[in-house]
């Protein structure tokens, strides 16, 4: 069993969640969100949130997206010109694209935590990157349509103090090591209203063969949340799952990889509760679900409907990444 096994971070729902999730309105108001037009949706990185298509995936052929000739990573062209959301960070593959770039490759996208300086720059074929810095993360859009362009980073905002419109804080004290949720119990899954998930990064990404890039300003890289049969789905397999610990793989610890790069905070609401359970999955030991009173063990039933699109990890470890189906 190797040691770890690096995921790329551009899948789409599978089978047990709905595909759109939470594209069309946000959670209630007891979450704290902001309503989006029908036919756009949200999307949180490091402090920073904005509205993109509800129709865009995770992954796309943006002007950030240096290895655009790799069709079977990134997803064939006309996939990716239905436009699509990256973020930094997790494995690049080890390719050489041809220069220059020709105006086919680009698809609609946005690159959350931008490399691209502040401006407008044009590109082939009548296609621009035009890039706003908003609390300190730079955010670009690559289209040929500048109305779309506009409307995508016009809904630009900071949250950096407070939470994102999918109920999910920018930090948390649950990052800190040995930390736990505050006792409680998750409610029946028919009683769950929502259930908001917020992916947060331990440590800067990067593999162990080259420099890590300099981490995100906040630690949250992504966030959705869950309602009706979507989040029933989830909250039953959290409270079916074996009590213990694990997948790990001991075995495989070195300094840094212990409890590994990112873990998932589930907020589980019932009415004017919200019941906190931490996922961990990427690190070499203390993988499992906690709730603060019980920890289970991890699942495929668990695991494979939720950590997808903007919650797909990073790497994973042995067991782990064998429930993951990947």
């Amino acid at each position: 069993m190797s040691a770890a096994l690096l995921l790329f971070g551009c899948g789409s729902a599978t089978a047990g969640l709905s595909a759109d999730r939470s594209t069309s309105a946000g959670p209630s108001a007891a979450v704290g969100e902001q309503p989006v037009e029908p036919g756009w949706r949200w999307e949180s990185y490091a402090g920073v949130e904005l509205q993109v298509p509800a129709e865009w995936a995770e992954g796309a052929l943006s002007a950030g997206a240096w290895a655009w000739c790799a069709g079977g990573v990134l997803g064939p062209a006309g996939e990716a010109r239905r436009g699509g959301v990256n973020r930094p960070g997790g494995p690049m593959p080890a390719i050489m694209c041809p220069s220059p770039r020709p105006a086919s490759s680009y698809g609609q996208g946005v690159d959350l935590g931008s490399e691209f300086a502040p401006g407008r720059e044009g590109l082939a074929g009548g296609w621009a990157v035009e890039t706003v810095e908003v609390a300190g993360v730079r955010v670009s859009v690559t289209s040929d349509d500048p109305a779309l362009s506009a409307r995508v980073l016009g809904s630009a905002r900071s949250v950096r103090d407070g939470t994102d419109a999918h109920g999910c804080p920018v930090s948390t004290p649950l990052l800190q090591p040995g930390s736990r949720p505050a006792p409680g119990q998750v409610p029946p899954a028919a009683a769950v209203d929502s259930v908001s998930a917020c992916r947060y990064v331990l440590s800067r990404p990067g593999s162990s063969s080259r420099e890590s890039p300099p981490g995100p300003p906040e630690p949250l890289l992504a966030s959705t949340v869950l309602r009706g049969a979507d989040a029933a789905l989830v909250v039953a397999e959290l409270s079916a799952a074996p009590v213990g610990t694990g997948p790990d793989e001991a075995d495989y610890c070195g300094p840094g990889v212990t409890l590994g790069e990112e873990l998932v905070v589930l907020h589980v609401r019932d009415g004017d509760l919200s019941q906190e359970v931490v996922l961990r999955y990427s690190g070499c030991t203390g993988n499992g679900t906690d709730d603060g009173t019980t920890a289970r063990v991890l699942t495929s039933e668990l695991l494979q409907p939720l950590l997808v699109g903007p919650l797909a990890p990073w790497s994973s470890y042995g067991g782990v990444t064998e429930l993951l189906g990947r």
